[in-house]
């Protein structure tokens, strides 16, 4: 499965060199090193931004817009694993993920406890999602804006019940369903810009 979300990667490098340029890379001993290291983590979080905004141009015009009866599946799988999540109800929600989710989760949740062969179900109470109960509410009765489609994937635009940013969630296609491909929130379509330090001298 493509995201088109990847392609965004190189503005971060690039502003990240040229942060780098312009604090001289430490050469000058008369700068605070605080500010130096704080001036380089807000250009790396502007470089994140924008890198978010260009990818929110593309998810927004990506493939095509979902048909009537593709929308209304998207959206009822959506729903159902953000409200089994919420309930805690981990045994739905396993069902509700898609196949390639739920094995990643096994294998690396196994391998960071030391553990062998514990399923789904007994390893989604460990994760952050967990405790997510508002966050996961929120999303399971978000306000659906629109719904992009591509061959394998479909992008949900939406805004959080009770109020927050337009945001977007990548359900997967899955024989003739659709699953989630995430256990934690969506992503801010078009983040808030930092404010920068002034540099100091």
């Amino acid at each position: 499965m493509t995201l088109p979300v990847g392609r965004a990667l190189a503005p971060v490098t690039v502003v990240f060199c040229l942060a780098l340029v312009g604090l001289g890379c430490g050469s000058d001993p008369g700068s605070s090193t605080q500010m130096r290291g704080a001036l380089l983590r807000a250009k790396l979080a502007e470089a994140a931004t924008q890198s978010a905004r260009e990818s929110a141009g593309r998810i927004k015009s990506y493939g095509r817009a979902a048909t009537e009866a593709e929308a209304t599946a998207i959206a009822a799988a959506m729903r159902a694993f953000y409200s089994a999540l919420a309930a805690k109800d981990y045994a739905k929600a396993c069902t509700e993920l898609n196949s390639d989710t739920r094995r990643t989760m096994r294998r690396v949740l196994n391998h960071l406890r030391g553990t062998k062969g514990e399923t789904c179900e007994q390893l989604l109470p460990t994760t952050p999602a967990s405790h997510m109960t508002i966050e996961t509410h929120q999303i399971a009765n978000a306000g659906i804006t629109s719904i992009r489609v591509g061959p394998d994937d479909a992008y949900v635009l939406y805004k959080p019940a009770g109020g927050g940013p337009l945001s977007y969630l990548t359900m997967a296609r899955q024989g003739n369903a659709w699953k989630a491909t995430s256990l934690g929130a969506g992503t801010e379509v078009e983040p808030q810009q930092p404010n920068l330090p002034e540099p100091v001298g």
